[in-house]
């Protein structure tokens, strides 16, 4: 005969065997054995990045349910999902213990004082979609390590003191949508690997010290709108496998080193509205196939080699169509 409290007892062993599963069992959920719990990994990014002096740090280090904590956002067993802290006056370096919040889709720590480097361990946030880290001080290089994030769809390092080389690992990311590395000291050659980013639309590597010539594999990009490239030190020429970007609407390759003409397949990008080719090194005529661009409304092409537009009456009409164009008239 079962004794009364059987039930009970196969319920509480079930309700044990299942809190020692990664998804969590009956009542509170519990971390993977080995892993940091997650409040503890909260409370040391809360003191490594000087919480006591943040503009909002509610429930921040309390007992409080961590989707009561300021920009922390939990899913329905309680992990950690969100962690949104932009514009928040965090200072110092990001520990590399944040790899332990290993459910992070999303990481928004943009518009702050962080410095130091971007820790190679945030690789590891496999279900990571967005890492945001712009306008900070970071330092160091870009992590190859971000390369594994294959879960990625916005990565934007904008605005920081990032050095080193683009890493060729980045290539990998094939959800990419939105890459930007502007505004950093960013050396050595544009990753030709970075044309297997076919579902990028927005390309910034502005005002880095990139140089060597342009990829021609970035013509893959097929769902490219913007490609940013002004202020770096590229030379060679432009790729004619720009002109099968015909989804783009920005392309600014303006104070680089680039010679040779420009080619008469970017005729072909007829849904560009802006068009910044100045201060090269850029030689002859623009080509008569630039008639088609039917949307363009800006055409920078001054400051270049005698780089000019033609004095034909259509080639007139055309420029006299667009809001705003500067650059030399050819001389016959």
């Amino acid at each position: 005969m079962k004794q009364p409290g059987h039930h009970r007892d196969i319920l509480s062993a079930l309700c044990l065997l299942a809190a020692l599963a990664p998804a969590g069992g009956c009542g509170d959920p519990v971390e993977p054995p080995g892993q940091p719990d997650t409040r503890e990994v909260l409370t040391l990014f809360y003191h490594a990045l000087n919480g006591p002096g943040w503009t909002e740090n509610r429930n921040w280090a309390t007992d409080a349910p961590l989707d009561e904590w300021y920009g922390v956002f939990a899913d329905s067993v309680g992990r950690v999902i969100r962690l949104l802290l932009a514009g928040n006056g965090l200072q110092g370096s990001l520990p590399p213990e944040i790899n332990s919040l290993s459910q992070l889709r999303e990481l928004q720590l943009d518009r702050n004082s962080l410095s130091g480097r971007i820790p190679r361990e945030i690789g590891g946030l496999q279900t990571l979609e967005t890492l945001s880290l712009h306008t900070n001080n970071l330092t160091g290089p870009v992590p190859a390590e971000l390369g594994d994030l294959t879960n990625l769809t916005t990565l934007d390092l904008h605005s920081n003191q990032l050095a080193g080389s683009v890493p060729a690992e980045l290539g990998g990311l094939t959800n990419l949508t939105h890459l930007w590395l502007s505004s950093n000291q960013l050396a050595g050659s544009i990753p030709a690997e970075l044309g297997g980013l076919t579902n990028l639309a927005t390309l910034q590597l502005d005002s880095n010290q990139l140089a060597g010539s342009i990829p021609p594999e970035l013509g893959d990009l097929t769902n490219l709108t913007t490609l940013d490239l002004l202020s770096n030190q590229l030379t060679g020429s432009i790729p004619a496998e720009l002109g099968d970007l015909t989804n783009l609407t920005f392309l600014r390759i303006r104070r680089n080193q680039l010679t040779g003409s420009v080619p008469a397949e970017l005729g072909g990008l007829t849904n560009l509205t802006i068009l910044d080719l100045g201060s090269n090194q850029l030689t002859g005529p623009l080509p008569n196939s630039f008639l088609r661009l039917n949307n363009l409304n800006w055409l920078y092409f001054a400051d270049n080699h005698h780089l000019c537009a033609p004095r034909t009456a259509a080639f007139t009409e055309w420029l006299n169509q667009l809001d705003f164009w500067r650059g030399p008239r050819c001389l016959s």
